[in-house]
C-alpha cells in the first residue's frame, strides 16, 4: 500500500514503505528509553515499537516511587499511519541523534509527562545480534545505545517534578528486526511457567548496561551460561559530542563480574565489575541500585496478553499498579530485572545509568537449574 512515508527517499527493499524485509511476524522497531533521578525519588521508562507484519503499535511508561511501580501500556492497529503516537502517547526525533520529544498526556493511570532526551554522546553500535538453534532464528536484530540527560516535567501518582539535565540523567536504546520476546504470542502460560521453561533451555544471566559519567559513556552486555561461562561479551566507551574524542570507540573485550543479592531472592545489592578494554586498560566499578522497576509484567516484556506485539485492538491504553514493599507481589516480578543505579568507579569518577539484568539458573549464585 502506498502512503506519503513512500515520498521519503529511504526505502530499504523493493516494496513500499509499510512493509519490511522478513515476513517473520516478530520482526519490529522500538524506541526504549530509561532515566532516572540521582536524588533517588523516581525511575521512568518508556517505550515504543511498531510491528508491521502484526498490524501492530504498542508502547509503554513505566515509574516507580514511593515503594510502587506505575504502570501504562497503549496498542493501536498500525495500519497506515506511521506517526510514532498511541493515544496519549507520543514520540518524535526532533533531530536525529541528539534531541528527542516524549510526551503522555494526563489520563486515568497516574503517569503523564513532556519530557526532552537530549544526548550527551554519539551512540553506541552493538555488534549484530544473530542466534539460532534448532534451525530457527531466534534473534536476527541491531540495536544502539545512547547516553543523554532530560528536562521537562514528569508527574506521578499526583507529584510533580521540574526535570532538569544536572538531576535527571538516562540512556536510551534504538532496536530493529527479530529478537524473542517481541511480537511472540505467549500462549497460555503462566509468567513462572514461562521462566521456568528459560531456565530449563540452559539461559544463564543476562546484563545489559548503559550508563554514563561526565567524560564518558559506558556500557557493556553479557550473555552468561549457568555453569558461569560468558559466551557472549560486547561493550565500549564513547566520549562527548565535540569533544576531541567524538569519533573514537574504545571497545571492552572482557568483562569480570560479581553480585550480592538479598537473601532468598534474585534482587540484587551491589555489584563489582572488572572491564578490560582494548590495548589491556582495566577499569573496575562498584555498583549501587537506587530504584527499581520490573519490565516482564509491568511493561509487557514477560506473561499475559498484554505481551509486546499482541493485538489488543485499534485503540487500547490500560495500566495498574504494583506495591514493591509486598514481598509476595516481588515474587513474581523479578525475572527482568531493570534498575536505575549509582556506579562508581575505582579512579574516582561517579556515573548514573541503567544496571539490568535477566536471572535465569546460575550455579555460583545459587538459582538452580531445572
Amino acid at each position: 500500500m502506498i502512503t506519503e512515508w513512500d515520498d521519503l527517499l529511504i526505502h530499504q527493499i523493493i516494496s513500499t514503505m509499510d512493509h519490511v524485509e522478513s515476513s517473520d511476524p516478530r520482526w519490529h522497531d522500538r524506541h526504549w528509553f530509561h532515566l532516572g533521578d540521582t536524588k533517588g525519588e523516581v525511575l521512568l521508562g518508556i517505550g515504543m515499537g511498531v510491528y508491521p507484519n502484526r498490524n501492530v503499535m504498542d508502547g509503554l511508561a513505566v515509574a516507580t516511587i514511593d515503594g510502587a511501580q506505575y504502570n501504562v501500556l497503549v496498542s493501536r492497529e498500525l495500519g497506515r499511519d506511521r506517526y510514532t503516537a498511541i493515544g496519549p502517547l507520543r514520540i518524535d526525533v526532533v533531530q536525529g541523534l541528539r534531541t528527542l520529544h516524549l510526551a503522555l498526556a494526563p489520563n486515568d493511570h497516574d503517569i503523564s509527562f513532556d519530557l526532552s532526551f537530549e544526548s550527551t554522546m554519539p551512540p553506541f553500535e552493538e555488534k549484530p545480534h544473530f542466534q539460532r538453534r534448532k534451525g530457527r532464528t531466534l534473534r536476527n536484530n541491531a540495536r544502539y545505545n545512547q547516553s543523554g540527560r532530560f528536562r521537562g516535567t514528569l508527574t506521578v501518582a499526583g507529584r510533580t517534578w521540574k526535570v532538569t539535565p544536572e538531576r535527571f540523567w538516562g540512556v536510551r536504546d534504538r532496536s530493529w528486526g527479530l529478537r524473542p520476546g517481541q511480537g511472540e504470542q505467549p500462549g497460555d502460560l503462566t509468567h513462572q511457567q514461562r521462566h521456568d521453561l528459560i531456565r530449563r533451555s540452559g539461559f544463564g544471566l543476562y546484563h545489559y548496561n548503559p550508563t554514563q559519567f561526565p567524560e564518558y559513556s559506558l556500557f557493556y552486555m553479557i550473555n552468561e551460561r549457568p555453569d558461569g561461562r560468558i559466551n557472549a561479551v560486547d561493550g565500549g566507551l564513547r566520549f562527548p559530542w565535540g569533544s576531541k574524542r567524538e569519533d573514537e570507540v574504545v571497545r571492552v573485550t572482557r568483562v569480570e563480574h560479581e553480585m550480592e543479592f538479598i537473601p532468598g531472592t534474585p534482587r540484587f545489592r551491589s555489584a563489582r565489575l572488572e572491564l578490560t578494554l582494548e590495548g589491556g586498560r582495566v577499569k573496575c566499578y562498584s555498583v549501587k541500585p537506587i530504584l527499581p522497576c520490573y519490565l516482564a509484567q509491568g511493561g509487557g516484556y514477560g506473561d499475559s496478553e498484554r505481551w509486546h506485539g499482541s493485538y489488543r485492538g485499534k485503540l487500547v491504553v490500560e495500566g495498574d499498579k504494583f506495591d514493591l514493599t509486598d514481598e509476595e507481589e516481588l515474587a513474581r516480578l523479578v525475572y527482568a530485572n531493570d534498575y536505575f543505579a549509582e556506579w562508581r568507579c575505582d579512579d574516582g569518577e561517579v556515573g548514573y545509568g541503567q544496571f539490568e539484568y535477566l536471572m535465569g539458573a546460575s550455579d555460583r549464585f545459587g538459582f538452580p537449574r531445572y
